[in-house]
């Protein structure tokens, strides 16, 4: 017992005598500030060159005709739309360039689908274009059916060989039917019905 009190002791003294003040000044010489000896020595940096600004991410036609490379004045705007797909809404953009059709398709600010394809005389048809629902009503007139008749519904816009359609899905019964509807006719491009 007296050895631990003993080592303790000894332990405090040294802690102490280490952390005791010293009585030596503490002298500083910091570096003499220099200034530089004439401003035209310093190379100047080169302007900065105006960097792109991207496009409004809210603009969608914005964010299509940069990623196609051009420009509002390049260009024959055919279709900006909202259109409906089952439960969501998704926003159809269609330009002309040239002889090439561009098709975009966004969900919020996801680009779902791009193409590009010749253009044809559908192609190139101006904003217009049945609804949705007239798409919808199309194929269950064809198939003799009433909505209340069919579950699992969709609805999709699509390019299908350089036209823009709706391909519309569902099954009543035991079949399943599926639709292509050309966007702007309404005429029935493709009619299949399996079991």
């Amino acid at each position: 017992m007296k050895r631990l009190l003993f080592l303790t002791l000894i332990s405090l003294l040294l802690i102490t005598a280490c952390s005791a003040p010293t009585d030596e000044p503490v002298t500083e010489d910091p570096a003499p500030i220099t200034e530089p000896e004439s401003p035209a020595e310093e190379p100047t940096p080169p302007p900065a060159e105006p960097t792109p600004q991207p496009a409004d991410p809210t603009d969608k036609l914005a964010l299509s005709l940069q990623d196609a490379g051009l420009s509002d004045a390049d260009v024959t705007l055919l279709l900006d739309r909202q259109v409906s797909e089952g439960p969501r809404d998704v926003r159809i953009i269609k330009f002309l360039h040239d002889d090439t059709v561009y098709f975009y398709k966004y969900l919020d600010d996801r680009l779902l689908d791009r193409e590009r394809y010749p253009a044809s005389a559908q192609a190139t048809t101006p904003d217009g274009g049945i609804e949705p629902d007239q798409a919808k009503q199309i194929a269950l007139d064809s198939a003799g059916l009433s909505e209340a008749d069919i579950t699992d519904y969709d609805i999709e816009v699509d390019v299908e060989d350089n036209r823009l359609i709706y391909q519309i899905d569902f099954e009543a019964g035991s079949l399943e039917y599926e639709y292509e509807i050309d966007f702007y006719s309404g005429d029935i491009l493709k009619e299949e019905i399996d079991d």
